[in-house]
């Protein structure tokens, strides 16, 4: 990735940090946990129009891995 962009990525960051402080201590809390096998992660984002989108998963052995590096 060009430095240009790791920048921008940066700045942007920040502002959101700024904008919406719930979201960083969130993932701040999710880095310092241990996400167990059988933990159920859940996402609904709703649209200005009222439309919902939703996905859900329950974590198992193999997405360990990915959680690790990820952190």
């Amino acid at each position: 990735m060009e430095l240009n962009t790791l920048l921008k990525i940066g700045q942007a960051w920040s502002a959101f940090q700024r904008r919406h402080p719930q979201a960083p201590a969130l993932i701040k809390t999710l880095a310092h946990r241990e996400i167990p096998v059988g933990t159920e992660v859940r996402v609904s984002v709703t649209f200005p129009d009222g439309e919902i989108a939703k996905a859900g998963v329950r974590i198992k052995p193999e997405d360990l891995e990915l959680i690790r590096l990820l952190k």
